[in-house]
């Protein structure tokens, strides 16, 4: 067994591809390959969860889960069923993880010159993330509710987990009109919103 002094860069070198070593660059390689395995992690976390929300409403899961032809963004649906599925915990902690899955999207990827390494995760989870925000989006009634002089559960995930404090455990049970990152959670800040990730991702 080798000690500390007879296997310098370690962990790095468990991540290690096909770089030289003596290559005076080869960690930051590896730590970019540490940090795009760490966004997969945070990514599948969150997807996986969107799956369990949305597979136990038969007609959301036929929409948005992938099939043998994949995934793929359809237009919003205006039936009753939606106005039903919003109402619910599940829908809440749905948006929940689909806001989380675009906020961490961005965080990694605004500001670095790197395209995103190639990922079967990452496509499938921005798509459903947006069907399940335009959905949402798409069910609110009545004008914008970006300007209303009301009161916003932040709703956003990135910064202390999913079930931090009592305020988003009753947003959860009890419902109200969101924000995320002290914006509210509206019809034109979503649009907004992906057509910046979209430029990051593509």
């Amino acid at each position: 067994m080798q000690s500390k002094q007879e296997s310098p860069g370690l962990p790095l070198r468990a991540y290690l591809g096909f770089e030289d070593e003596s290559d005076t660059g080869w960690k930051t390689v590896a730590l970019g390959r540490v940090k795009a395995l760490t966004l997969e992690t945070a990514i599948l976390y969150h997807l996986l969860n969107l799956h369990l929300y949305i597979s136990r409403h038969a007609e959301l899961a036929g929409l948005l889960l992938p099939n043998p032809g994949g995934a793929s963004i359809r237009p919003p649906p205006r039936d009753s069923w939606v106005s039903l599925w919003k109402q619910s915990k599940d829908a809440r902690k749905a948006l929940a993880h689909a806001v989380a899955i675009t906020r961490t999207l961005e965080s990694a990827l605004l500001g670095t010159k790197d395209p995103p390494l190639p990922s079967p995760i990452t496509p499938l989870a921005f798509l459903i993330s947006r069907s399940i925000l335009t959905i949402w989006g798409a069910s609110l009634e009545g004008a914008c509710t970006c300007n209303v002089e009301e009161e916003h559960i932040d709703i956003d995930l990135s910064s202390e987990g999913l079930y931090r404090g009592s305020e988003l455990q009753e947003w959860f049970e009890n419902g109200g009109p969101p924000k995320v990152n002290g914006h509210p959670l509206c019809k034109c800040a979503g649009d907004l919103w992906f057509l910046r990730l979209e430029a990051l991702l593509l």
